[in-house]
């Protein structure tokens, strides 16, 4: 056995296929990892890039995320090291420009922190500002150490070659989800590597001279200090001055040591800036600097700023729309996709007939349609001289999005489709439109055109455009179909692939399945599975051709592949479906043996998957990503990307949650789902992301209980430090983020303790910014918010907001026109009313009268007229006795009961 080459202490372990510290200092490797993985080992053992002294000698916010840099190389996992490699970029940038800022203490530094929301670009230039020269002389007296720190990071970032400040974007951002074997990539993380080591040799000596002290103790080295006090605030040693930190870098009790990330000036008066805690991780917290505000006021005070509502989102914050719909599509995927030669060869062969065709590829959920489709688009599945276009409808939501969607895939990457070559009367009206009077004729010369556009710029002679899960598609996008031509009026060499789930063996909806059938009668459509197909090739190949090449056994000591009776065995385990092998291949890929594997969606299995991410992750990441994974399979609802980034904290997609997502693949989903109210479907949000089991999330419940207070501190700090008014569309109308709304809806699913400020915070100011939407899914979250919320207002004794509650539920369901409900929300409301009265929880008989007259609309909208004007009558009588005793809130609703019952009359 060896030491340890992280701590070199403990003694080297080795089982599992694996290598770990006897001391759990946090090192392991993997002895054979993945082929596309193994370039990072290469780079872990340089012991040039990995000097001991970096991880003993620098100050420790430097030191630890530098060391766990190089854990995540040794481990290896691509993932956790493109966001690690991320932060240490970002934390050699923001250390010293924050102490530099702290040294400095000059409004027209510090004015450049709070001027707006800041991307990593930004932090460039204030990096530059403050070392920059005005005529030849320094702008400020900095330390030479300081300086040459500053200058020596900007080198990095300024230099072509890297192009750190963008190509960190692409590569340890948005491109981050593919780059395991992608060679530019590799060369951009081992040049970055290269370069931050030889910087750290360079700045060795002028760190010794900044030194940065907590409580006395100097935080120098890799291990985290211990037994600090909590009033020990952090001080900047240097040249013989002490100089405090906060609040560049402030330290709180809860949230640890809080790197300024930026300050939302948007709120009146804010006390409040965001930091971010880079060893502990865990997304960006508040704490309390008024110094921001005053700077802020003193620069931009006489200027009118609104940031939050409008703010420039870096980079790091949001990610595009290809890359969310890449992993979404991805859930439902099986890693590295296993190319099905049945369907590639039925591809292939209508594609070498030049005369344009339409087919429909029909499998079975979880089958692996999303894949092949993307595996063609990508181009991991080649099929000649074509040039494919795919579009993904279960991304589509909106009306009109999916005609967009489609246009923007056929367009791809030809830069002058806005300019076409041709500048004839058709050069503007090309692409699908949606006031078409001819759909189909619309779609053949879109396709004709785009065909030869691709040709000229790709040289590629035929065109394939993918519609890709069209039983996914919301009501307000089903007419794609009518744009779908006869195959027999194709153009020469354009080609359509339509995918989707049998509506024959699966419940799909209505409108679904009717297009379909329609679709399908075509005699010219060609269709798959074609029974006469030769060899019987069907869904069960693409499983056993997985199984054979993802799965291993372990077999005298040596790694082989499945045989075929062993490959049928382990799909049968799977209960024949992709998404269920996936999770058995994932743990294979660490050596496990599969066959020793507890059984199928029991908790043992789910434990030992965990187990393998956080071996890979580490307990920082790991704790992160748990959070990330109890908020989605504990959620009351599907939930959007953007919904499940606000529940783990954030109010904008990352690249850590997509990371996170990609590696939860094999226990999520992506689902639609489909109610209905009357002839209205209700989700028209698109694909949401639920738990492929729902034993999962009583898994995650038993696993890590702790977690639920970690979700009301979330719910709790975002909804307290939201201001409605600052979420106005250019009409000045409220638009709530849906993320923000389903914590107020759910809050009291998340937490026993909720303070009377908040809950009328949620009564008024945030169902303010909802009441007046129509959107079906809003009206059933509005629904169960005030389903849960009455029911803890029960619980707490809050008997006059529990009534209140009720009513926000009752007049949702009457806006989605389902007044059976309502009337049945309204009854109980009546009842409680009365039976509060008799006990005297209540002693105001307003709200009475109120469920009286609500009641009697209800009744009103069912064709019960007697009924209605009994309660109008009640609710006159209350309200005439409350006026003549002076207890009357408000005669106008006196004269609205009158109002109803003559109109009932």
């Amino acid at each position: 056995m060896k030491n340890c080459p992280a701590c070199g202490k403990g003694m080297l372990i080795e089982s599992g296929g694996i290598r770990r510290c006897g001391e759990n200092c946090g090192f392991v490797q993997e002895m054979s990892p993945p082929e596309s993985a193994q370039w990072l080992l290469t780079i872990s053992e340089n012991t040039s890039y990995w000097r001991r002294d970096y991880f003993e000698k620098l100050p420790t916010f430097i030191a630890h995320e530098y060391r766990r840099l190089w854990l995540m190389t040794c481990r290896p996992n691509v993932f956790c090291m493109v966001y690690q490699l991320k932060d240490v970029a970002e934390m050699l940038l923001k250390f010293p420009v924050l102490c530099a800022a702290a040294y400095l203490n000059n409004d027209a530094v510090s004015s450049q922190l709070v001027k707006k929301t800041l991307s990593i670009g930004d932090w460039k230039d204030i990096a530059h500002f403050i070392v920059g020269n005005r005529g030849g002389k320094p702008r400020f007296e900095l330390s030479e150490c300081l300086r040459h720190i500053l200058a020596g990071i900007l080198e990095i970032y300024d230099d072509n070659r890297l192009d750190v400040t963008y190509r960190r974007n692409d590569y340890l951002a948005h491109g981050a989800m593919g780059f395991d074997d992608n060679a530019d990539y590799r060369a951009f993380g081992e040049n970055l590597i290269a370069r931050i080591s030889a910087y750290l040799s360079d700045v060795m000596e002028d760190y010794a001279g900044l030194r940065v002290t907590l409580g006395g103790k100097e935080l120098t080295g890799w291990e985290l200090p211990e037994n600090v006090s909590p009033e020990d605030e952090l001080t900047l040693h240097i040249e013989g001055r002490d100089i405090p930190l906060y609040p560049y870098i402030a330290r709180s009790e809860k949230d640890g040591m809080l790197f300024f990330d930026y300050y939302d000036a948007s709120r009146n008066n804010n006390q409040l800036a965001k930091g971010l805690n880079y060893i502990r991780g865990g997304g960006r917290k508040s704490f309390v600097a008024p110094y921001y505000c005053e700077v802020y006021q003193r620069s931009f005070g006489d200027k009118e700023k609104h940031f939050s509502g409008s703010a420039e989102k870096s980079l790091e914050r949001d990610s595009s729309t290809r890359t969310i719909e890449k992993v979404l599509n991805e859930l439902n995927e099986a890693d590295h996709f296993e190319h099905p030669e049945y369907l590639i060869k039925w591809v292939k062969n209508w594609l070498s007939d030049d005369q344009g065709s339409v087919h429909w590829l029909v499998m079975e959920r979880g089958m692996g349609k999303s894949a092949f489709s993307y595996a063609l688009a990508s181009g991991k599945v080649r099929v000649g001289d074509v040039t494919v276009c795919a579009y993904f409808c279960g991304q589509s939501a909106m009306r009109r999005e999916c005609v967009t969607g489609v246009n923007n895939a056929l367009a791809g990457d030809i830069v002058r489709v806005q300019n076409p070559r041709e500048n004839g009367e058709n050069a503007n009206k090309m692409g699908l439109r949606f006031d078409a009077e001819d759909k189909r004729s619309n779609m053949i010369g879109t396709l004709r055109y785009f065909r030869d556009e691709h040709a000229y710029f790709h040289h590629t002679s035929k065109l394939l455009l993918i519609i890709d899960g069209v039983d996914e598609l919301p009501r307000e996008n089903a007419e794609i179909f009518d744009y779908l031509p006869d195959p027999a009026d194709m153009p020469d060499n354009t080609y359509i692939l339509v995918t989707s789930r049998n509506p024959d063996t699966e419940k799909l909806p209505a409108h679904i399945t009717s297009a379909l059938h329609e679709f399908h009668a075509s005699d010219t459509l060609r269709v798959f599975p074609d029974t006469t197909m030769e060899n019987g090739a069907n869904n069960h190949e693409t499983l056993k051709a997985y199984a054979k090449r993802k799965i291993e056994l372990l077999d005298g000591g040596a790694m082989r592949k499945l045989s075929d009776g062993e490959a049928e065995h382990i799909i049968s385990r799977a209960g024949g479906v992709f998404l269920n092998l996936r999770l058995y291949a994932k743990l294979a890929e660490s050596g496990i043996p599969v066959f020793r594997l507890p059984e199928l969606d029991s908790r043992a299995l789910f434990e030992r998957y965990l187990g393998e991410i956080r071996r890979y992750y580490g307990d920082k990441l790991f704790d992160e990503a748990m959070t990330v994974l109890y908020a989605i399979v504990t959620a009351e609802e599907p939930l959007t990307l953007r919904e499940a980034a606000w529940l783990s904290g954030e109010e904008y997609v990352t690249i850590k949650l997509l990371a996170f997502l990609r590696d939860f693949g094999a226990l999520l989903r992506t689902v639609r789902v489909e109610k209905a109210s009357g002839e209205k479907a209700v989700n028209t949000r698109g694909s949401l992301i639920n738990p492929a089991n729902e034993s999962y999330a009583d898994y995650m419940k038993e696993l890590f209980p702790e977690k639920r207070a970690e979700l009301a501190e979330i719910f709790t700090g975002k909804l307290t430090e939201a201001d409605p008014a600052r979420y106005r569309d250019g009409q000045g109308n409220a638009i709530l983020p849906d993320g923000l709304f389903y914590m107020a809806a759910y809050l009291p699913t998340v937490t026993d303790d909720i303070a009377e400020e908040l809950r009328d915070k949620v009564y008024y100011d945030i169902d303010d910014c909802v009441k007046n939407s129509r959107e079906p899914h809003i009206l059933n979250r509005r629904v169960k918010m005030g389903e849960e919320w009455s029911k803890y207002c029960q619980k707490a004794g809050w008997y006059r907001m529990q009534l209140g509650f009720m009513l926000i539920a009752g007049n949702s369901y009457w806006a989605m026109c389902d007044y059976q409900s309502a009337l049945a929300i309204e009854n109980e409301r009546v009842r409680m009313c009365e039976q509060y009265l008799a006990d005297g929880r209540i002693d105001d008989r307003n709200d009475l009268a109120s469920a009286y007259l609500n009641r009697g609309a209800t009744y009103t909208q069912t064709g019960r007229h007697t009924e209605a004007l009994a309660d109008y009558t009640k609710c006159i009588g209350i309200r005439e006795e409350l006026d003549r005793k002076g207890k009357l809130y408000d005669r106008n609703a006196l004269a609205s009961a009158y109002l109803n019952r003559g109109a009932t009359y």
